[in-house]
């Protein structure tokens, strides 16, 4: 998979997954909006996060643009300790 990943603010980021593979492509259309399998699309929202910003963490898939590939995200950054 490829990923863009466009933050916005401190707090929300707009995500796309780019499946170059037919078995990604597959995985990704077999997908049902009803009965999201969250982990999945979480694991690739977060990757994509990760590669901008690897503090930052997945808080929430807000909402779909594009279902299941482009979503608005909410993330926020791990503190130092």
């Amino acid at each position: 998979m490829k990923y863009n990943c466009q933050i916005l603010n401190e707090t929300k980021a707009v995500i796309e997954i780019i499946p170059e593979t037919d078995l990604e492509r597959s995985l990704l259309i077999n997908m049902d909006r009803d009965n999201l399998d969250q982990n999945t699309l979480g694991y690739h929202y977060e990757k994509a996060l990760k590669l901008k910003n690897r503090y930052a963490e997945l808080l929430a898939i807000d909402n779909f643009q594009t279902f299941p590939t482009k979503a608005i995200i909410s993330y926020g950054k791990a503190k130092g300790i």
